[in-house]
């Protein structure tokens, strides 16, 4: 999640991808976990051999829905209200 909103914390960042070996389905399921949907599957050499890549995104718009923000609306302000519990 860190790398999302460091991402999104910049005003001209307004996606963001990441790749993993389409075999590796533990990275993929983290980046599931994150948000990041598939967009396509590559061909990319790795380690002197053609392997699938799985590329993913995901949108400013479905990261802020995603932290219970609106789409559009920028990031949701922090609650600066002390922890009472």
């Amino acid at each position: 999640m860190a790398i999302r909103s460091l991402g999104f914390g910049s005003p001209d960042c307004e996606h963001l991808a990441a790749s993993h070996l389409e075999r590796t389905l533990a990275s993929a399921r983290v980046l599931e976990k994150c948000g990041f949907a598939q967009l396509r599957t590559v061909m990319r050499e790795h380690r002197g051999r053609d392997e699938a890549f799985c590329v993913r995104g995901i949108t400013r718009d479905a990261w802020e829905l995603r932290i219970g923000g609106s789409p559009g609306a920028g990031l949701p302000a922090e609650d600066s209200t002390p922890d009472r519990s």
